[in-house]
């Protein structure tokens, strides 16, 4: 974890719960990754994800697997650079 990491563990803490579900648990992920991002100057600007599962894990292995590159890019920075 890197810089933003003291947001996520936050996100983590808080909304945390057992018994989640993937989709549940994707989110909350994503939530927590923008926490990061938007509370730390140093951060990136996308969410990239990357799913591990048994099943996942078996399917990487044989070439198949589930990453979400650029999944969200929650802070858009505009380029100001002509102004």
């Amino acid at each position: 974890m890197g810089s933003g990491s003291l947001a996520a563990m936050t996100v983590f803490e808080s909304k945390y719960r057992e018994g989640l579900t993937k989709e549940e648990g994707f989110n909350l992920v994503c939530k927590a990754i923008c926490a990061g991002i938007f509370n730390d100057l140093g951060s990136g600007s996308n969410v990239d994800v990357c799913v591990i599962t048994k099943v996942c894990c078996l399917a990487c292995i044989q070439g198949r697997k589930e990453y979400l590159r650029n999944y969200q890019v929650p802070n858009h920075y505009a380029d100001n650079s002509s102004k």
